[in-house]
């Protein structure tokens, strides 16, 4: 992490692109995971027929690789260092926050409301086809 953000801050630097405001690069951010929402929902099977269009993971790729970029340079502009605070916060949050067996019961729940929530759709949805 240390050497990508590294080689991001140093070709912002090269462009210009250092000086920046943050509320500016933070809309391109947002603007990038728009695009990443837009692929999840063709992955996901809910944009279908003429809203579909070919699932291409080198382009998926692309738009998660953009936004990452756009946190890097945002975490440049502000005086953080990514390697310390992942390390920090992943940690904190494996060992604090999200223990395995807590995890993997809340996992489990959740599939089984989602599952739920399926089932009654699916119910709804046959009722209105009978009509």
């Amino acid at each position: 992490m240390k050497e990508l953000q590294e080689k991001i801050r140093k070709n912002d630097e090269d462009r210009g692109w250092n000086v920046s405001f943050l509320s500016q690069t933070f809309t391109h951010l947002i603007e990038e995971m728009g695009e990443i929402g837009r692929h999840i929902l063709f992955r996901d099977g809910y944009k279908t027929g003429k809203l579909s269009r070919e699932v291409n993971d080198e382009e998926f790729g692309e738009e998660l690789a953009d936004a990452i970029i756009f946190l890097v340079h945002i975490a440049n502009t502000q005086g953080i260092n990514l390697d310390e605070v992942i390390q920090k916060k992943a940690n904190k949050n494996w060992d604090e926050r999200f223990p395995i067996d807590k995890c993997l019961k809340d996992s489990r729940d959740y599939i089984e409301r989602q599952q739920k929530i399926l089932d009654n759709f699916k119910e709804k949805l046959k009722n209105r086809i009978k009509k």
